[in-house]
């Protein structure tokens, strides 16, 4: 049996091997306008990538070929999102609703743009209803949670401004699941296959209770910025953008702590962005952490850096102050499997 060249995108990307389809895209000389159905593809990855510039110019090129597919609208529509063009993903959402207004996925991710767009009633009722008529729709639960959210942080600001007494509590934090349309938005485009298990986040409809920096230095005794944090780590395990977004609100709300930049750390390093997964690492030491796990991640980041003898350092580090740390084994068998270097094999590349 042949495979074609759709299969063999199709394998790549269902694999995640995104930059690979883009590559063979290029190679092959692939566009919208010889061959949509593979130009599809190409689109999805580049989403997956988050080249979200590139991929709308995909999604423009695609969009005569696919005006009536569900699946395509939704990524359309969460590109331009993610460029914050959102008026234009309104009209891509309530085109593609005029030609299939019942479907779910579509409707989801048409209520989390209503949420941007300050129009929660309507966006209640949207979900509301999916949720009826599905209830173990996961997503847009998360979303109905968002619009609770917004609401009530309405409802506190209109009573504050009716109220004569003063009061210095926070009421008003960047939405934690802005920008964070499920996997349907790109799931399924033109025929393909979800990219990956969807994994379900539960959000918090109140994370702000007179939060300040100085709670920071007791963070595992404050619930409301744990949960705030655990959300964060859940979003980066499937959505490293999403999750760069929320760390943005939080630093907005508390300002610089050596924590902070810690979770930093994790989420570049999902992200595969080693360079700057080391700068935040630095910078975090610099600030005065004192994590074991700090330490291990400068070693491995070291290491991959081409510099062994300051990985061997990181893990002396931890061996001498942190004996009992669970993972320094790990490391150190993963890192120094074949011995100790005698020197570093590239520490500093040429310029």
């Amino acid at each position: 049996m042949t495979t074609t060249l759709y299969d063999q995108l199709a394998a790549l990307y269902n694999s995640r091997n995104y930059n690979n389809v883009v590559s063979k895209a290029l190679e092959l000389d692939i566009n919208p306008s010889n061959d949509p159905q593979c130009s599809n593809i190409v689109a999805a990855s580049l989403f997956q990538l988050s080249k979200f510039d590139d991929c709308l110019t995909w999604c423009d090129g695609l969009a005569p070929s696919f005006e009536r597919d569900s699946g395509f609208a939704s990524m359309h529509g969460a590109t331009l999102r993610r460029l914050n063009r959102l008026t234009e993903a309104l009209s891509v959402f309530e085109k593609a609703l005029e030609e299939n207004p019942e479907d779910p996925p579509l409707l989801n991710n048409y209520a989390n743009l209503l949420i941007d767009l300050k129009n929660y009633e309507k966006a209640k009722s949207i979900l509301d209803s999916l949720i009826t008529t599905f209830p173990d729709y996961e997503d847009a639960k998360v979303n109905l949670e968002r619009v609770a959210f917004f609401l009530d942080n309405y409802n506190e600001n209109e009573s504050s401004q009716t109220s004569s007494a003063p009061t210095n509590k926070l009421t008003v934090l960047d939405d934690p699941l802005a920008f964070a349309f499920s996997d349907d938005e790109v799931a399924k485009a033109g025929g393909l296959p979800t990219s990956a298990t969807k994994k379900t986040v539960k959000s918090n409809s109140k994370f702000i209770d007179s939060l300040s920096l100085d709670n920071l230095a007791q963070r595992d005794s404050n619930k409301e910025l744990q949960e705030f944090v655990d959300l964060i780590r859940a979003t980066a395990s499937h959505n490293v953008s999403q999750a760069v977004t929320d760390l943005r609100s939080m630093h907005k709300l508390h300002g610089t702590s050596p924590f902070m930049h810690e979770l930093a750390v994790e989420i570049y390093l999902k992200a595969q962005k080693f360079d700057l997964a080391e700068r935040y690492a630095l910078i975090a030491l610099q600030l005065g952490s004192k994590s074991p796990s700090l330490f291990l991640n400068l070693a491995n980041l070291s290491y991959i850096r081409g510099d062994e003898l300051l990985a061997i350092y990181w893990l002396e580090y931890v061996s001498t102050n942190y004996p009992d740390c669970d993972q320094l084994d790990a490391v150190k068998k993963r890192l120094v499997n074949n011995g100790i270097p005698k020197k570093s094999s590239n520490p500093f590349p040429a310029l």
